[in-house]
């Protein structure tokens, strides 16, 4: 040791402690790692081994690896309240490094190898242990014991588990090698799930070529339909033109009046449109869909609310709240029949049936993907697909027509005339306003049909621009879709082309009773079905091409039949090992708590496994027992259970009688043989309950730290009642 300065003011006693010259210049004079300090109490000669835990940073060492009073005891450094501390201490280590521990006082503690970057308590601990103890009670000394029986069996268990690992590793190999039968099944696999997904892509091109069709049929019906409308509209449009001109603006009228009438016509004009559009869209659906009118007209009540709804006029309708009311009958009658029936058709026994068979359907399409073939061929003349293709047509005559948009249509659509605020009363008090305007400002009737057709000029106006932009939108998507025409040649500006052209498609899709919004969900669906069954099949053959790549770069197995029967057999005894190991470590568990409780063990195993725990315990005291009288025993085996010592001669010494000083030597050789790090200082305190042959023990132990060329400083201190003595080992 270089230095081993320091001074220590103790601020409640108000004295100052600093190093006695005849306690510390031996030690530094001295070349010897190994001192046996002997002293009267008050030298300070505690305060030593304290400094030096401290300048290590003992204080910060895990749970297990210091005393708890000791831990406690050096902590108390930090502690401003009660003292001041500031140090100097230098170390030659081993491999002649400089070890430097200081600080300043109110500063951090300070450590530095060879004048180099200060490190911290966690990078020091990494290659410094230190052992600061204190021998004394036999009965925490074979807890000791116990523990690093504990850490024995942990440390073998993680052996045991990284053996298994290791040979796991090799069986894992015993079913990776080379199947040429498999080899084979695999190729004639991903051959026939490439066929499978050959005919989804064929199936999807066709149903996206109907697709297109649909679409561009579609847009031809909205073409004619809307031409149909539009060149009504302005047949209206030049009625109402006509009607206008002889009509003149009425000159009184205030700019103000007339900006607020001209509004409210167009208002109600608004309103009146889309109660006008709302009725046809009825009217529409009504007209597709047979089954639902057949379903009002049967009974005399509903055709009559129907017929109120399509044959009466916004303006009546809105004449008071009664006629108000009463349409709103008409129209929750008429929504609740149509409901109530789609309703019945969904539940009804054709529609159990056609949802029971498509997902058998989807099930057998698992089934294709798994080659269902095999076995289909002992049971059937016929195989996957045709089974398939017969049950389709099977649940087609079942199939429920889809009545979504129906359903949305009265659920939602009609909602305008019923909500709260809806189209009937708006219109009932825009009149009643209109009126009042119309009383106040104008003078006769004709300046009140001024701004009625003026208003209905404007609407059509719109609405025939409105026709105008849908008809062109759907003649560029046919322009884009029907490769015979271009907008150059005009053809679908003439209607007699239109109507060949969907007479035409009508008879190559051949859409029957259905309506083409149907035709187009049903289609949708199966393009999605398709594009699923293609997407498991990719991943069905993705799955099995890997598969074959992995076992064609397979090589032949390296081991033959018997050896692999000796690896796994030894494989089972390595996992029953690990086993055993772990439930030894719930004994040391129970030992620890309460060793009673080991009486209730049963098993051979855990019997054998305390007895030999006893043997252990017995070999880290060099397998020797001190008795009172001062001589040696030979040492057989201890008894957790009974907490009996087994010597030569069958003697048996309770754990009670044993020598203090012995059972610490035994313990504090153990500790010192198993300590880890590149670089270790022992500290022991008070070892007086031991004799100078058990003492030698430990020296000897500590001695082999500095043969391995790992011992910075070992010191160990007892009291003495008249002088200061420093003994080098």
């Amino acid at each position: 040791m270089n230095n081993l300065d320091y001074k220590l003011n103790i601020l409640g006693e108000k004295t100052i402690h600093e190093p006695r010259e005849e306690l510390v210049r031996p030690i530094l004079n001295s070349q010897r790692r190994i001192f046996e300090i002997k002293a009267p109490n008050g030298k300070g000669k505690t305060f030593i081994l304290n400094l030096i835990a401290y300048a290590l940073y003992a204080d910060k060492l895990r749970e297990g690896k210091i005393l708890k009073s000791i831990k406690e005891r050096i902590d108390g450094y930090n502690d401003s309240d009660y003292c001041e501390i500031n140090y100097s201490l230098e170390f030659e280590l081993p491999d002649k490094k400089i070890l430097s521990l200081s600080k300043e006082k109110d500063g951090n503690r300070r450590i530095q190898i060879d004048g180099g970057a200060p490190i911290g308590s966690n990078e020091l601990h990494k290659s410094f242990s230190v052992i600061y103890d204190v021998p004394r009670d036999p009965s925490e000394r074979l807890k000791g014991v116990v523990k690093d029986l504990e850490s024995w069996n942990l440390n073998l268990l993680l052996k045991f588990k990284n053996i298994y690992e290791s040979i796991n590793q090799v069986t894992n190999t015993f079913d990776d090698v080379r199947d040429q039968a498999k080899i084979d099944l695999l190729k004639s696999n991903s051959r026939r799930l490439q066929i499978n997904i050959d005919e989804e892509e064929n199936k999807i091109i066709k149903l996206k070529n109907k697709q297109d069709n649909l679409l561009i049929l579609k847009n031809l019906e909205i073409i004619k339909d809307e031409t149909e409308k539009k060149l009504e509209l302005e047949g209206r449009l030049t009625k109402k033109k006509n009607a206008f001109k002889p009509l003149t603006r009425p000159p009184q009228i205030a700019t103000r009046d007339e900006r607020k009438i001209t509004r409210l016509n167009q208002d109600l004009t608004d309103l009146n449109t889309k109660f006008n559009r709302i009725k046809e869209k009825l009217s529409r659906f009504m007209s597709q869909e047979t089954e639902i009118h057949d379903e009002i007209n049967q009974d005399t009540y509903s055709k009559l609310h129907y017929e109120k709804i399509i044959d009466q006029r916004l303006p009546v309708v809105s004449y008071s709240n009664d006629t108000i009311h009463e349409f709103q009958e008409s129209i929750n009658h008429i929504k609740n029949v149509v409901i109530e029936f789609i309703d019945r058709k969904r539940d009804s026994e054709d529609a159990k049936i056609y949802h029971e068979y498509s997902g058998f359907i989807s099930l057998l399409d698992t089934l294709i993907e798994k080659d269902i073939d095999n076995y289909l061929s002992e049971i059937l003349t016929i195989n996957s697909r045709e089974l398939k293709t017969k049950l389709k047509l099977l649940i087609d005559s079942h199939k429920v027509k889809d009545y979504s948009l129906i359903k949305s249509f009265f659920r939602n659509d009609l909602n305008p005339f019923t909500n709260q605020r809806n189209i009937l009363i708006d219109y009932y008090k825009l009149s009643i306003q209109l009126n009042k305007e119309k009383e106040r400002t104008l003078s006769n009737d004709n300046e009140d049909k001024y701004y009625k057709l003026q208003s209905k000029i404007v609407a059509l106006r719109s609405e025939i621009n409105t026709k105008k932009n849908k008809i062109d939108l759907a003649k560029a998507m046919c322009y884009e879709k029907i490769d015979d025409i271009n907008s150059g040649n005009h053809q679908l500006d003439e209607p007699r082309y239109v109507r060949q052209k969907i007479s035409y498609l009508n008879n190559r899709i051949n859409i029957g009773e259905q309506s083409l919004s149907q035709v187009e969900r049903d289609v949708e669906m199966e393009i999605n079905s398709a594009q699923r069954a293609r997407m498991k099949f990719v991943d069905s053959k993705n799955i099995n091409d890997a598969n074959l790549k992995k076992q064609e770069a397979k090589k032949p197995s390296q081991y033959s039949a018997e050896e692999k029967l000796k690896i796994t057999r030894f494989k089972q005894i390595v996992e029953q090992t690990i086993i055993n190991l772990t439930e030894f470590g719930d004994i040391i568990e129970k030992f620890k708590s309460d060793n009673k409780s080991l009486i209730n063990l049963s098993h051979p195993t855990d019997k054998k496994f305390i007895e030999i725990a006893g043997n252990i315990i017995a070999k880290t005291m060099d397998n020797k027992l001190l008795r009172s009288d001062g001589e040696f025993l030979n040492l057989n085996s201890y008894d957790l259970i009974n907490e009996v010592f087994h010597c030569e001669n069958e003697l048996k010494i309770r754990k009670a009688d044993v020598a203090t000083g012995l059972a610490s030597a035994n313990y504090l050789k153990q500790i010192i043989k198993n300590v880890e790090g590149n670089y270790v200082v022992v500290l022991l305190d008070e070892i007086g309950n031991m004799d100078e042959n058990t003492l030698n023990l430990v020296i000897d132990s500590i001695k082999e730290l500095e043969t391995d060329k790992r011992l910075v400083l070992a010191a160990f201190t007892q009291p003495k009642k008249d002088k200061i003595e420093i003994i080098e080992h």
